[in-house]
Order: C-alpha cells, then sequence, then structure tokens
C-alpha cells in the first residue's frame, strides 16, 4: 500500500502547492518508507521537470530545508506529482522512493505487479520496471504483461512528455480519488478524506469528490481545464478473481483463497515471504510450530482476510491486515495499551490484546462494539473520526 497524492493547475499557486504538500502529510498513513515530490511544466515547447525523493515519511521529509525550498520554487510549474511509499518489493533506497522519472515518463504507482517482479539480484521495484515498460510501449501492452500474473493491483499518476498529458488510471484493487475546481484546478489522492480536508480549508469551491472509476484512463492536456476520460480494455489473461487458488500444497502452508477481497492475495503473499525467510534464519523442531495462518471462515474451508482487523495467528503472532504486517504479541501491545488515545470513535482502551479492532490507519483503530453499533454503520465515520486525529496531529513539527 502506497499514497498517491497531488496537483494539476494552468499555474501552480503557493496556497495549491501547500495544499499538495498536506496531502503529503496525510498520506503518511499509506507508507513512511520514503517520499516524493515533483514539479512538471513547459514554457513555450519546451518541458521542465525536476524531482526530489528519500527514503523518509512525510512527516519528516516535509520539514526539511532542501524540501521546503523545493516546494517554494514550484510556482512556475504546473503539476506536483506526490508518492509516500509503504514497501513490498524492492530494498528502501532512494532508487526506489518514487516518482520514478524514466524518459519520458514520469510517474506514481500504488500496488504491486507480479509481472515485475525483479529477478533474483535485482535491487528496484516492480513499480519501477512497469513504468520502464510503459516509457517504452503504450499502456495497453503494458498492462497486457502485467496481467500474465494475478498479483495485479495498480493506481497509476504519470505525466508523458510525449503526449504533454496528465493521466491517471486504477483497477478494482487499488482506489483513487480527485476533485476539480471550475477553473481546471485538480486534487488527487488515494483516501477521500484527504481531500475531504483540503477542501474544507480551501475558499475555492470544488466539484463534488469522486473515485476513479475502473479501467478508465483519464487525460488532461497541460495546461487545460478539462479531463478527459476513455475506457480501456484491459486484456485480463490469468484465470478468473474467482476461482479457487491453492498456495504451495508442502504443510503446513498450505491455503485455498476464493475471497478475493482487495487485501487477501497481496496479504497472503507477503505472509509467505515472511515466512520462508524466518524458517531458514531460524528452523524450528516439529511441523507448525511457529506457522503463521489465517482462521477459516466459520462454515467453510476458506480462508478470510478482513481489510482492516487484526487477527490472532498463532500464539504470539498478529497480522495487522491495515498495511499488511505482522507484528509480534510484544509489538501490537506497544500499538494498542501505550501511549495510544483508545477506540477513535468512544475514546475507550480495549482490556485485552486479543480482542477483535477495527484499523482506520497505521495507529488508529475503532473498538469492535462501536465498528458493529447502529450508530456506525458506515464506513464514512471512521473516515470523519480519524480526519478529525490527522487535522490534529498537524501542527505537532516532527524533532530534528
Amino acid at each position: 500500500m502506497c499514497g498517491l497524492f497531488g496537483v494539476s493547475s494552468n499555474w501552480l499557486s503557493k496556497a495549491e502547492i501547500d495544499n499538495a504538500a498536506l496531502l503529503g502529510y496525510l498520506s503518511y498513513t499509506r507508507g513512511v518508507d520514503s517520499t516524493g515530490l515533483a514539479f512538471v511544466g513547459k514554457k513555450g515547447k519546451k518541458h521542465r521537470a525536476q524531482y526530489l525523493k528519500e527514503p523518509s515519511p512525510s512527516g519528516v521529509f516535509l520539514h526539511e530545508p532542501e524540501t521546503e525550498r523545493f516546494l517554494g520554487s514550484g510556482t512556475s510549474n504546473n503539476i506536483l506529482l506526490g508518492h509516500t511509499r509503504a514497501a513490498t518489493i524492492g530494498k528502501v533506497n532512494k532508487e526506489n522512493a518514487q516518482p520514478f522519472w524514466i524518459d519520458p515518463i514520469i510517474g506514481t504507482h500504488n500496488g504491486q505487479v507480479g509481472a515485475f517482479n525483479p529477478l533474483k539480484g535485482e535491487e528496484m521495484s516492480d513499480s519501477y520496471y512497469f513504468y520502464e515498460c510503459l516509457a517504452s510501449s503504450d499502456l495497453k501492452d503494458t498492462l497486457e504483461y502485467a496481467y500474465l500474473d494475478d498479483l495485479c493491483a495498480y493506481a497509476l499518476v504519470w505525466y508523458d512528455f510525449r503526449t504533454s498529458t496528465l493521466n491517471m488510471f486504477r483497477n478494482d484493487k487499488r482506489p483513487l480519488f480527485k476533485m476539480s475546481s471550475h477553473n481546471g484546478t485538480t486534487y488527487w489522492a488515494s483516501e477521500r478524506w484527504m481531500l475531504e480536508v483540503v477542501d474544507r480549508k480551501s475558499l475555492v469551491a470544488y466539484q463534488p469528490i469522486h473515485m476513479l472509476a475502473e479501467d478508465t484512463l483519464y487525460t488532461q492536456k497541460l495546461g487545460e481545464k478539462h479531463w478527459h476520460s476513455e475506457k480501456i480494455a484491459v486484456p485480463k489473461k490469468y484465470r478468473p478473481a474467482a476461482a479457487a487458488k491453492t498456495y504451495p500444497n508442502n504443510p503446513p502452508w498450505q491455503y485455498e483463497v476464493v475471497d478475493t477481497s482487495k487485501n487477501s492475495d497481496l496479504l497472503l503473499s507477503n505472509l509467505e515471504e515472511k515466512r520462508a525467510r524466518a524458517e531458514k534464519e531460524q528452523p524450528e523442531k516439529g511441523e507448525n510450530n511457529k506457522s503463521l495462518y489465517l482462521e477459516p471462515e466459520a462454515g467453510t474451508k476458506n480462508l478470510f482476510v478482513l481489510p482492516d482487523v487484526t487477527n490472532k495467528q498463532d500464539v504470539e503472532y498478529y497480522i495487522k491486515a491495515y498495511g499488511n504486517k505482522i507484528y509480534t504479541l510484544d509489538e501490537m501491545k506497544d500499538i494498542l495499551f501505550r501511549n495510544r488515545d483508545g477506540c477513535i470513535y468512544c475514546g475507550n482502551q480495549i482490556s485485552d490484546v486479543t480482542e477483535k479492532v477495527h484499523w482506520a490507519s497505521e495507529e488508529d483503530y475503532v473498538c469492535h462494539d462501536c465498528y458493529t453499533s447502529p450508530d456506525f454503520r458506515q464506513m464514512e465515520a471512521i473516515t470523519s473520526s480519524s480526519t478529525k486525529y490527522y487535522e490534529s496531529k498537524l501542527a505537532v513539527k516532527p524533532a530534528a
């Protein structure tokens, strides 16, 4: 999971750049491994672009003097692209931070494309190789290759110097929202509530926030007000998503997955990698002694992953599905009990680490009682509460 954010305008103002930086702050909930920004502009027939990126969370990156100077110099441009990374494939370093500039494209990606996973010994991420392919081909051909692997999840925002267009595209596995004003200024982000924060603090009237339609290419010519959309026939060659999928059948690592919720494939894939690495480094006697497993769905043989729930794994391991991360018991206790504000809806602390909680962000959770109450049926309630939480944190500058 990564965070995409940014702004496009006929001529970027300081206020618009500040709003995009605010989206960058909020996007730390989507990834803390690296942050990057890129300006794109055009003077006459000549393009200009510059980027800055570091392997650090956005709350640190955006307060760096170099970043402040970079943002302050951007008012003569048309587009600001931003990205926060939660690393899954590839090393955490400056080279794998986004945006990627692979001539003639500069772009950002949220998701995972298994067909572009690096070969053994390579250090770049799948996102890098995806854009490398897109830079030398077109979108349809790139997606045709991407869908040779069923682990294909993406939301994309990129600028193409060949066509002078800003482009956005997503499939059903990753979200992307945008909002536009009548004068052509457009903001985008990976979560709706982030744009709601910008909308509330802005004096400009914006059209309603909406999620981009799946498999639809949105394009905006540089300097123009209007967006154009085109449905792309994506050639999906892998087996249907609803079909049963069996993971390696050497006990105890056998999983049959029918649930195709947005996080299931990625979560199980990450588990396989972590499990194999842990067993290689610390082999244990006895079968399934330290293994991690997903609990079976009641009344079936299927395994399930809820997109925002912590599941207990074995005796001392937990999966926090927000961010697809595995924690030890002590780490989970640290998240749940130490210096936390409790449920973001009722404020009560949970009493037992094994209680089920629903995650609104990397640190914010909602207790199960609130989540299942009639007053808390809509997920917008989580969005509203977490928005207030993040707004209250914006004025806190990280320690040097």
